[in-house]
């Protein structure tokens, strides 16, 4: 397994990381953006993408193939308080 991260892209706080995972099972590929203001309002959107294969049953012959992509935003009306 091994990530990776780059925060302050651009030297704009945008954060950009990946993640890997292989084993004889699974192997999946994850990857984020996050950016810290969606024009000019202080709403934090957040992007992830990820595909998984999975190696499935007792002789290993199905094999299961997921992609997902996501997208969030978030906002903070109040310390303590997201949305």
């Amino acid at each position: 397994m091994a990530d990776l991260t780059r925060r302050n892209l651009f030297g704009r706080a945008i954060s950009l990381g990946t993640a890997v995972r292989y084993d004889t099972i699974q192997q999946a590929v994850r990857g984020f953006m996050s950016v810290p203001s969606f024009f000019g309002r202080q709403v934090t959107s957040n992007v992830f993408v990820s595909r998984l294969r999975e190696t499935l049953g007792a002789d290993r012959s199905t094999i299961s193939d997921r992609h997902r992509l996501t997208f969030e935003q978030q906002i903070r009306p109040t310390e303590g308080v997201t949305f």
